[in-house]
C-alpha cells in the first residue's frame, strides 16, 4: 500500500510539471527562417534541424525538386544518396533504400502529411497515385532504416514523408504546362484560398499524359501489344479552420487515377486501370497535458488488372491516431501514441469470389527526447502492435485452405528506435543509432489465392506468416566546412532483414493442383557507406557529390536462390556495388541551370523470360540530365530540361530500357 501511495504521489507532481508543447500545425517557412536551414519534426515530433535528426535523414526542398528538372517523385528521390529508383516502365518505378529493393517493394513508408498512401495488398507504393502535384510539396523528408516505433508496420528500410504546403501559412498559387518527347503533356494548377479570417484552403490538380517506351529492352519479356497509353489525373483539396487560439482543424481530401502499364511482383508490364481516394480529419489541440493530435483517415485503392486473369482488386484502409506531446520540465520532451486500423482486401479473383481477407491493428507507443545538454541529445522510441487476421467468403479452391477458421489469426510485434546525437563542437556532429523495425506479411501474403494454368497450378499465401524483422546499426559524422560554404556527411551502416517472405518460396508437388505457396525464404543483410559533399563558389556556383558502396548478400533457402528461380525476389548483386551521383548549379540574375549526373557499376537484374526467373547481367551506366529555366518576370518561368541526356536509351533494371526525355515547361505564379 505504502509503495502504490508513493508512486501516485510521483506521478501527481510529475504531471504538474508537464508544459504544453507550443505548436499546432507546423509553420516550417517561419522555422526555417530562425534556423537557417530545413526543418523537420518526423523524428521527434518536435521541430529541429535535420542536422541534429537521431535517424539518417534527408530533406529535399521545394526549390531542389524544382531545379531538378524531373517529372515523377521516384526520379527526384534518385537524387538522393543510398536511394535507387527502379523503373520498369514510363510509368512505373519502384524505390528502395540501402540495397533492398524489388518490383513492389515492400519496406520503404511512403506518407503524405503523414498519411500513408503505401498499398497493403501486395505490399508496395503506387508512385503514379500519389495524390499531389509537385509544386505543392514544401519538402520531402527521407528517414533511411528502421523507424517502426515511430511511423508503424512497414517503415522497416525508410520512410519518405511528403511535406504540403499549409494553406493556413503558405499562401501559394502556381499554374504550368510541361510538353515534350513521347507524347508528353502535363497541365496542372494549385491556389490557397481564404475563405475567412480562421478557414483556408488550397485546391490542386492536374493530367498527365504519354507514350510508352518505343521498345523493350532484350532481357525481358514484354509484349509491346499489351501497352496501354498511359494518362493520370489528380484533384487534391487541403484546408485548415482555426477552432480558437489554440485548437485547429485539418481537413484532406484527394483523388487520383491511372490507365497505365503496371508491374505486380514481375517485371512483366500488365495494363491497369487504378483509381486511389482518400480523406482526412486531424484534430490539433495545446492542451494543459500538452499538444493532443487526433487523426482519422481513410484511403480506397481500386486496381482494375486487364492483363490475362483480369480481376478488380479493392483495398481500403481505415486509420484512427491518438498522440500527445509534451515536456517535463526543459529537457524531456514525451510523445504518447495510440493507433488503430482496419485493413481489408476484396477481389473477384485474387481472394475467390466475393471473399475478403482483412485484419485489425492495436497498437500503442510511446517516445522519449532527452536534451541531456546543449551538446548530447538521446531519443528512444518503442511501439507495440497487436494484429488480428481474418477472412470470410468462399475459396478459389479447396487447396490448401479449407476453411475460413484457418486465418483466425493472430500476431504480436514489438519495434524500437534509440538514437544518440553528439554536437562535439558547433561544426561537428556525431550519431549513433539503432532500429528495430517490423513488416507486416501484406494482404496477398497472408491470403493469395489465385488458381493458374486452368486450375493445375494455385498461388496461395500463408495465414501463419510471421513479420519480417529488420535491424539497423548506424554511426553519423557531419562536419560544416566553412571554406567551401558547405558541409560533409557520412554514414556507416549495417542492415539485417531476417524471415524474408516470397510468392513462390514453398512448392507442393503432388497434384493437381501443384501448390506455390508464400513463405518466408530466408535473411537478406546489406553493409555500407554513404558519403555527401556540397558547397558554394561565390554566390552564383552551388555543387554537390555523393558517393555510396553497398554490399548486399541473401542467405535463402536452396529454392528461393537459385537461378532460375521459382521467386522473383533476389536482393543480392541487383543494387550496384557502388553508385556515384554529382550536382552542379548555376544561377546568375534571371538565369539558372542544373545539371544532375549518375554513374554506377555493373550489377544483376531479376527478369522474367515468360515462364521463369532469371538473373541477367547488366553493364554499368552513367546518365545525365539537367535544366535550364529563365525568369520572363517575377512571376513566370521558361525552362528545357531532360533526362538520359547522353544517350537514347540506358539499362538501369531488366524491365524497359530507359528513354532519352526532353521537355519544355512554361508556369506562372499568382
Amino acid at each position: 500500500m505504502n509503495i502504490r501511495i508513493s508512486a501516485c504521489a510521483i506521478f501527481v507532481a510529475t504531471l504538474g510539471s508537464i508544459s504544453a508543447v507550443q505548436a499546432q500545425t507546423v509553420d516550417y517557412g517561419s522555422l526555417e527562417t530562425l534556423f537557417g536551414e530545413p526543418i523537420t519534426t518526423s523524428a521527434t515530433g518536435k521541430p529541429q534541424k535535420a542536422s541534429e535528426a537521431p535517424v539518417g535523414l534527408d530533406i529535399i526542398t521545394a526549390d531542389q525538386i524544382r531545379r531538378m528538372g524531373v517529372t515523377s517523385l521516384p526520379e527526384v528521390l534518385n537524387r538522393v544518396n543510398g536511394i535507387t529508383s527502379w523503373q520498369a516502365t514510363r510509368s512505373y518505378a519502384d524505390v528502395g533504400v540501402r540495397g533492398q529493393d524489388t518490383f513492389y517493394n515492400p519496406t520503404l513508408l511512403v506518407l503524405v502529411n503523414g498519411r500513408q498512401v503505401y498499398i497493403d495488398t501486395y505490399g508496395f507504393t503506387d508512385w503514379s497515385l500519389i495524390p499531389v502535384e509537385m509544386e505543392e510539396i514544401r519538402q520531402i523528408e527521407v528517414v533511411k532504416g528502421p523507424t517502426t516505433a515511430l511511423y508503424g508496420f512497414n517503415a522497416v528500410d525508410g520512410v519518405v514523408n511528403i511535406v504540403t504546403y499549409n494553406p493556413k501559412y503558405d499562401k501559394v498559387g502556381q499554374a504550368g504546362v510541361v510538353a515534350g518527347t513521347g507524347a508528353y503533356g502535363r497541365a496542372y494548377g494549385l491556389k490557397t484560398f481564404d475563405l475567412s479570417d480562421n478557414a483556408s484552403i488550397r485546391i490542386s490538380g492536374g493530367r498527365e499524359d504519354f507514350n510508352e517506351f518505343e521498345k523493350a529492352s532484350k532481357t525481358n519479356f514484354i509484349p509491346e501489344s499489351t501497352f496501354r497509353t498511359p494518362s493520370t489525373r489528380k484533384l487534391m483539396a487541403d484546408s485548415i479552420v482555426q477552432l480558437d487560439d489554440k485548437t485547429q482543424l485539418r481537413l484532406e481530401g484527394s483523388y487520383a487515377g491511372s490507365i497505365d502499364n503496371d508491374t505486380p511482383t514481375t517485371p512483366a508490364a500488365t495494363p491497369a486501370d487504378k483509381s486511389f481516394i482518400s480523406g482526412k480529419a486531424s484534430l490539433t489541440s495545446e492542451t494543459t497535458v500538452g499538444l493532443v493530435d487526433a487523426n482519422l483517415y481513410t484511403n480506397q485503392y481500386i486496381n482494375k488488372d486487364e492483363g490475362t486473369a483480369a480481376t478488380t482488386q479493392k483495398n481500403q484502409i481505415t486509420v484512427a491516431q491518438l498522440e500527445d506531446l509534451f515536456k517535463l520540465g526543459t529537457d524531456h520532451t514525451i510523445r504518447l501514441q495510440g493507433e488503430y486500423r482496419h485493413n481489408q482486401v476484396t477481389s473477384d479473383l485474387l481472394t475467390g469470389p466475393h471473399a475478403k481477407v482483412s485484419y485489425d491493428v492495436a497498437a500503442v507507443g510511446g517516445m522519449w527526447n532527452w536534451a541531456m545538454d546543449p551538446r548530447w541529445e538521446w531519443t528512444n522510441a518503442l511501439r507495440l502492435d497487436h494484429l488480428m487476421l481474418s477472412r470470410s467468403g468462399p475459396f478459389q479452391t479447396a487447396v490448401p485452405f479449407t476453411s475460413n477458421s484457418q486465418f483466425d489469426q493472430d500476431l504480436t510485434a514489438v519495434s524500437g528506435n534509440t538514437g544518440l546525437v553528439w554536437k562535439a563542437t558547433d561544426l561537428d556532429t556525431l550519431r549513433a543509432s539503432y532500429g528495430r523495425g517490423i513488416q507486416a506479411p501484406s494482404l496477398h501474403s497472408f491470403g493469395l489465392d489465385l488458381p493458374l494454368f486452368g486450375g493445375f497450378v494455385v498461388l496461395a499465401g500463408d495465414p501463419n506468416l510471421n513479420p519480417v524483422v529488420v535491424h539497423n546499426y548506424e554511426i553519423g559524422y557531419d562536419r560544416a566546412i566553412g571554406a567551401i560554404g558547405g558541409k560533409l556527411r557520412s554514414s556507416l551502416f549495417y542492415k539485417k532483414a531476417e524471415n524474408i517472405q516470397a510468392i513462390g518460396g514453398v512448392t507442393q508437388p503432388g497434384g493437381p493442383p501443384t501448390v506455390i505457396q508464400t513463405a518466408s525464404i530466408g535473411d537478406t543483410e546489406t553493409a555500407g557507406l554513404e558519403l555527401g559533399l556540397d558547397g558554394k563558389i561565390s554566390s552564383k556556383w552551388n555543387w554537390g557529390l555523393g558517393y555510396t558502396y553497398q554490399n548486399t548478400t541473401d542467405n535463402f533457402n536452396p529454392s528461393a536462390s537459385a537461378t532460375p528461380s521459382p521467386v522473383s525476389l533476389h536482393y543480392q548483386d541487383t543494387i550496384p556495388h557502388n553508385v556515384m551521383k554529382a550536382h552542379l548549379g548555376y544561377t546568375n540574375g534571371p538565369w539558372e541551370s542544373d545539371l544532375y549526373s549518375e554513374a554506377a557499376s555493373n550489377f544483376n537484374a531479376v527478369s522474367f523470360n515468360g515462364t521463369n526467373y532469371d538473373i541477367v547481367k547488366l553493364d554499368r551506366y552513367f546518365t545525365l540530365g539537367g535544366r535550364i529555366g529563365y525568369k520572363l518576370d517575377d512571376t513566370v518561368t521558361v525552362a528545357l530540361q531532360g533526362v538520359n541526356l547522353l544517350t537514347p536509351r540506358v539499362a538501369t533494371n531488366s524491365g524497359l530500357e530507359n528513354d532519352r526525355e526532353v521537355y519544355l515547361s512554361l508556369s506562372k505564379k499568382f
